[in-house]
């Protein structure tokens, strides 16, 4: 899985990041049932998608917030 950079993320739209979410969070869900199971050693890509879960759900809350100040 090839991972977005974080300039890349703030310019997509909120259902964009949305979609990149839920792939990102079956994606993590199959690799660290893999992991367990032993059949994978690929520690570096769960760490890296998890890591980009969190940024997609940081830039998230940031435009839900910028979306509020303005409607105010």
């Amino acid at each position: 899985m090839k991972f977005a950079k974080t300039i890349d993320l703030k310019a997509q739209s909120v259902s964009e990041l949305i979609k990149t979410h839920q792939e990102l969070v079956s994606f993590v869900s199959k690799l660290k049932s893999e992991l367990r199971a032993g059949h994978s050693k690929d520690h570096k890509n769960y760490k890296l998608a998890r890591k980009q879960i969190a940024v997609i759900q940081t830039i998230l809350s940031e435009k839900s917030l910028n979306q509020e100040e303005n409607e105010n």
